[in-house]
């Protein structure tokens, strides 16, 4: 019998302690998550787009000067290449795979006017890269927006949240131009022009989450 209820009380105890711990650690180990998920996920997906982004660029523009020069060959009816539109689409879809993130940046700045608008952008050195400046700002601009029993320690999640859905955004807008790149091929179906410029629009808002809320918020709100 006394063996039974040391038993019981040695299980209650490490059930507590398993109770208590995370409570203590919570402070730590929440911030330490938020930043791995952010350097170990989205950091490494970025590169990898960057880099299929432009391999795919290049693609294009060979394929759609591979097109233009069966233009001009003389080919019987059956092998005619298709319409002109057909190039040119795949020129301009490779131009701006190849000049990511400068094309986000470029729409960004004209539908916002924000020179730092999003947070994948080549504001500064040039080079491709995740903003962390801007992305630290968002729980900045929408605390100002939530209640004040919202504390501060909720900032780390916010601006991962936020990092997140920008994120998305990107891979909607690079989505969106290869949807786009659909319509060059020879008697693809009418729509995909419609979709890809859905994407891209629902890609630069998302993109550009922080300013697409001030506008709302200044749009409803206005006294």
């Amino acid at each position: 019998m006394n063996y039974r209820m040391s038993a019981k009380s040695t299980i209650i105890s490490c059930f507590l302690v398993l109770l208590v711990i995370p409570e203590i650690a919570m402070a730590a180990d929440v911030h330490t998550i938020l930043n791995n998920l952010r350097q170990q996920i989205i950091v490494p997906f970025t590169k990898f787009l960057f880099v299929m982004c432009y391999v795919a660029g290049i693609y294009f523009i060979w394929r759609g000067i591979g097109i233009l020069r069966q233009f001009g060959m003389p080919l019987t009816q059956a092998s005619k290449p298709g319409e002109i539109a057909g190039p040119i689409v795949f020129l301009f879809v490779g131009a701006l795979l190849l000049y990511l993130p400068s094309t986000t940046d470029a729409v960004s700045q004209t539908i916002f006017g924000d020179d730092q608008a999003g947070v994948f952008n080549s504001v500064g050195s040039g080079a491709p890269r995740v903003n962390y400046a801007a992305a630290g700002l968002a729980s900045e601009a929408l605390f100002g927006y939530l209640p004040q029993g919202i504390e501060a320690k909720w900032s780390d999640l916010i601006n991962t949240l936020v990092l997140f859905i920008e994120f998305i955004g990107f891979i909607a807008f690079i989505r969106g131009l290869f949807m786009i790149s659909k319509a060059g091929n020879p008697g693809v179906q009418p729509g995909s022009i419609t979709k890809g410029i859905t994407h891209l629009v629902g890609g630069i808002i998302a993109i550009n989450f922080i300013p697409a809320v001030e506008i709302l918020h200044n749009s409803m709100f206005t006294s």
